[in-house]
């Protein structure tokens, strides 16, 4: 009998310790995309907002991880078919700037590398490589772990629809 009586305790308890949605909208954490901070390969700053009205393409990656390198030829050439339908591609790494610097001095790639200043787990990212698109209004529309064939007409078309939305 004290089970039940128990267990509507501490329902109770929970519901009384409840907010309020307006409470909760205040306490909610801010959206992913305010806590990316990115510089240039030179330590300058970047503003996302700078992109406003285009489509971002944010590959994070690390000069250690296979799998990320391996997809870089296709983001390329994905940066390079979708160049005129202002998207922008940009590959982020968490590494020192000496350590992308020298990779990218022994690639050739079109689109832009960048450094992440914020760690890849306070942006929630829990492997790599992870590739968000933030569509022209600054929103996350697509946050996804895992290498892809980016250049593949299916994955071209799923980068397309998923900016419209």
């Amino acid at each position: 009998m004290r089970k039940p009586i128990l267990i509507i305790a501490i329902a109770a308890l929970f519901v009384a310790c409840g907010t309020t949605s307006e409470q909760q909208d205040r306490e909610l954490p801010e959206k992913i995309v305010d806590r990316i901070a990115l510089t240039d390969l030179e330590g300058k700053a970047i503003d996302l907002s700078e992109y406003k009205g285009k489509t971002i393409f944010l590959n994070f990656w690390a000069t250690w991880c296979r799998p990320c390198i391996a997809e870089m030829p296709d983001i390329d050439e994905a940066n390079k078919i979708l160049s005129n339908e202002d998207f922008v591609f940009l590959a982020a790494s968490d590494e020192s700037l000496d350590k992308i610097n020298k990779y990218v001095d022994e690639v050739d790639y079109s689109f832009r590398f960048v450094r992440s200043e914020t760690s890849v787990f306070d942006m929630e990212i829990m492997a790599l490589p992870t590739t968000m698109i933030i569509n022209s209004d600054g929103e996350i529309v697509y946050n996804e772990v895992g290498a892809r064939e980016w250049n593949s007409e299916t994955e071209l078309e799923n980068i397309r629809r998923i900016a419209k939305q």
